[in-house]
């Protein structure tokens, strides 16, 4: 009897000592939905287009201008990748100095913010999944594939960096 004992504590303690394999947790959205509308303006005044979000997979986050501390942890998650481009929407209306300011800071992320609130309604509605994704866009993190269809939304609440990263990772070469 001590022998299972002993056999049973061994095999607990080598479980404990592993790491858990990797879960997912992009919700896939399908069909697809592409993108179609085309309104908002990059602080260099380049416009966003479908065409932008083509031959690349492109991370989308939403967020306010005045980007609170779990909006700039997103946008320094976001800030980190190199596998995709990151496109941060700023969601109510900021003066030129503030997305100023927010691109200085960040990069690697296109900042953009549409000219009037019914603009910013149209762009923002194609990110609304009613059967994934609650009422607060800033919730979660966005993957349009190199179709410029959104495929993939990630609920950005305690997301650490090497999940975003890990997530990145099997999606673009998975």
């Amino acid at each position: 009897m001590p022998k299972i004992l002993l056999l049973c504590l061994l095999v607990l303690i080598t479980a404990c000592g592993q790491k858990p394999a990797f879960q997912s947790q992009l919700e896939e959205v399908f069909p697809p939905v592409p993108l179609r509308y085309s309104v908002l303006n990059r602080v260099n005044a380049l416009p966003i287009t479908p065409d932008y979000f083509r031959d690349r997979w492109t991370l989308v986050l939403f967020g306010l201008a005045d980007c609170a501390p779990d909006c700039q942890t997103r946008l320094q998650l976001a800030n980190r990748q190199q596998s995709v481009q990151a496109l941060f929407v700023v969601q109510d209306l900021a003066d030129f100095t503030v997305l100023n300011r927010l691109a200085a800071a960040y990069p690697e992320v296109a900042i953009s913010m549409a000219g009037t609130a019914a603009l910013a309604d149209n762009f923002q509605g194609q990110f609304k999944v009613e059967s994934i994704t609650e009422d607060d866009p800033a919730a979660y993190f966005y993957l349009v594939n190199p179709q410029a269809e959104l495929e993939y939304v990630l609920a950005a609440d305690g997301l650490r960096p090497t999940d975003l990263e890990q997530e990145l990772r099997q999606l673009i070469e998975g």
